[in-house]
């Protein structure tokens, strides 16, 4: 009975339910199935089990107990945002592997002293019978908090100007925006990411009566549906990618938002504030709140002290920095290496820095080898930090699969862009290293400690005989020229803008040896030569165009190098190893296409249509068909310049 798993997890829920706090149960090397009760949220591998890699999808349920199986995934961002979907009185259960890497042997090591149970080698064995479970939707008491943000909202509902909260999980955010939406007199409109994510808002709103209709968030910038008299709130907000919420903004100020702190969730608690800093500057009667007094909860929660811990989560705790002052040292480690308090300066300037850092981050540079840190400190202040990822060395099998676009080794994006876009399986074999990430103190910037930074990294890469040093991140004008300074030069753009950022991204590298000079000057001749492409098609800003067009005016690109160029990317699409919207730069560039050439290729190649329309009008059945003739084509095509 003491090493059972589900009598356990029994004790444990009597435990929590006293103090309304919620419980941990660790179970390390389980070698059986165990059925879960009903009433547990299950993500695992299991064929009953849900697939964690869709976690977001249940952000907005509310949970007595969630398990996630860790034996074959860890998913350090689901551990964390999923924990806010269990009420007080429930539990998070955690199934870990016989031998648990580097990230996981921190989660048990800093596990609670109260209500935390951890098993090893345990057996399934049953649950008690007749369990008196809690009631999963009792009613709800506002907080004095929650009350006082609704009075405000209340009065903002017939002002076209957006308002913002900003908690933490389990602070009643969604139960906010439910009773808000009661409060309306307009049509509700509930928007978010997924409907599963706004079960909590939905069911409060049609407890106080209201009957608000969900729309996705794709679905709200095509329709005309939604008027500008309507009510609009956007649940899990941060979820969206940041042009997408620039969007809807931009055509509905009237919309009311609610997001997360946490990294998470898309991005960082840095984010979260200098997004809330555009709103203020743009809306002369923008409302922002925060929340911190929690609801599905009683404070002071083991377990939600535990992820703050152990994930290295922000929270208002945080003590600032002492005056930075003193000479500037460099410190080259991996992040197992550093003690807690170096680690937590690490990953908070992460974190503050980048819209897309998060827990995952945090496991990746414990667990990988591969992956490195080059701090700068002022005494014991960390000024910034340089995420490192050492990469290359794809040769043989591996390579080949890469070249015809078969594999994408994780952790390699040098090598793999250098083998797949660029189509030079020799330079992908190579030594490479990739800057990841750079941050700098934000109380610091703007003093020239990032460029030094960068500076240092360059010389780390000569002393360890890196071939290249290299980054690839969402072009901004910003970002070109600070990288530019630096004597790195733009490789590549890609064909589809950035899913999070809305920015297209670039591929800047930094030769360190003869050889590698010469490489990466024709690689810059080719972007170069194929930009006017990008500036005609790419929706680029017209910031970014300004800063990239005096390149184009500075290569030359001589007849065997074009003639190369153009024989790789013929061959590459003709083979099914590239699509067409990654030669359809080149080609545009370099090929003369005679009087004689299909229409099809010309029109595909010049007439700024999707191909499914150009399919159309050529009597096609679509896409698909339309590109399995365009590489019958460019298989036979003379290669022309």
């Amino acid at each position: 009975m003491n090493n059972q798993i589900l009598p356990a997890l029994g004790s444990l829920l009597k435990q929590a339910a006293k103090t309304q706090q919620r419980g941990l149960l660790l179970v390390e090397g389980l070698q059986q199935a165990c059925n879960w009760p009903s009433f547990c949220l299950h993500f695992g591998e299991q064929s009953s089990a849900l697939d964690l890699n869709q976690y977001r999808q249940y952000l907005g349920s509310t949970n007595l107990v969630l398990v996630i199986d860790c034996r074959h995934q860890v998913h350090a961002d689901a551990i964390a945002a999923l924990s806010g979907s269990i009420i007080g009185g429930g539990a998070l259960v955690l199934l870990l592997p016989a031998s648990p890497c580097p990230f996981l042997h921190r989660l048990i090591n800093k596990r609670p002293k109260q209500l935390c149970n951890y098993l090893k080698d345990p057996e399934p064995g049953e649950f008690p019978e007749n369990f008196a479970l809690p009631p999963m939707h009792a009613a709800v008491q506002l907080t004095a908090e929650q009350a006082q943000v609704l009075r405000q909202l209340s009065t903002h509902l017939t002002i076209p100007q957006p308002a913002l909260i900003i908690a933490a999980r389990g602070r009643g955010k969604s139960t906010l925006l439910g009773f808000l939406a009661a409060r309306s007199k307009a049509k509700v409109w509930v928007c978010a990411p997924a409907r599963r994510q706004v079960e909590t808002l939905m069911l409060h709103a049609r407890n106080e009566g209201a009957t608000p209709s969900f729309i996705a968030p794709d679905a709200l910038l095509q329709s005309d549906q939604v008027q500008p008299k309507d009510t609009l709130i956007l649940d899990e907000a941060a979820s969206l990618p940041r042009h997408m919420l620039d969007a809807i903004i931009e055509r509905f100020p009237q919309v009311k938002m609610a997001t997360t702190t946490e990294g998470y969730e898309g991005c960082g608690r840095g984010f979260a504030l200098q997004f809330m800093q555009h709103l203020k500057q743009t809306f002369s009667q923008f409302l922002s709140f925060e929340l911190q007094q929690p609801q599905r909860w009683a404070a002071g929660c083991p377990l939600e002290t535990w992820l703050q811990r152990a994930l290295l989560l922000p929270s208002h705790n945080d003590i600032s920095p002492t005056p930075f002052n003193g000479p500037v040292s460099y410190q080259q480690a991996h992040a197992s290496e550093l003690n807690e308090e170096q680690l937590k300066q690490c990953f908070k300037l992460l974190l503050n820095a980048h819209y897309q850092s998060s827990p995952n981050d945090l496991k990746l540079l414990l667990d990988d080898p591969n992956q490195s840190l080059l701090l700068q400190w002022q005494a014991d202040n960390l000024l910034g930090v340089a995420w490192l990822s050492h990469e290359g060395h794809l040769t043989g099998s591996l390579a080949d699969a890469v070249y015809s676009g078969r594999r994408r080794p994780p952790g390699n994006l040098l090598g793999q862009s250098l083998c797949y876009h660029l189509r030079d399986k020799d330079a992908a074999a190579s030594p490479l290293l990739r800057v990841v990430r750079i941050a700098v103190e934000p109380t610091q910037q703007q003093q020239g400690f990032g460029s030094k930074l960068l500076n240092q990294c360059v010389t780390y890469a000569r002393e360890q005989s890196y071939a290249a040093l290299g980054s690839s991140f969402g072009l901004s004008p910003k970002l070109l020229h600070f990288w530019k300074n630096a004597g790195f030069l733009p490789v590549r753009i890609g064909s589809k803008p950035d899913m999070a950022s809305g920015r297209y991204s670039g591929l800047l590298l930094l030769p360190l040896n003869p050889l590698w000079i010469t490489k990466v000057e024709r690689w810059q001749c080719y972007f170069l030569a194929e930009l006017n492409w990008h500036l005609l098609r790419t929706p680029l800003s017209a910031e970014l165009v300004r800063t990239l067009l005096p390149l184009t005016q500075r290569y030359v690109l001589d007849k065997v190098d074009a003639q190369l160029r153009l024989q790789q990317m013929l061959s590459a699409f003709a083979k099914a190893h590239l699509p067409f919207d990654l030669v359809q730069p080149a080609l545009s560039a370099y090929i003369n296409l005679t009087s004689e050439a299909p229409e099809l290729l010309k029109d595909a190649l010049y007439r700024p249509l999707p191909l499914s329309q150009v399919a159309k009008q050529h009597g096609l059945h679509g896409r698909k068909d339309c590109v399995k003739e365009l590489r019958q084509i460019c298989v036979t095509l003379p290669p022309q310049l």
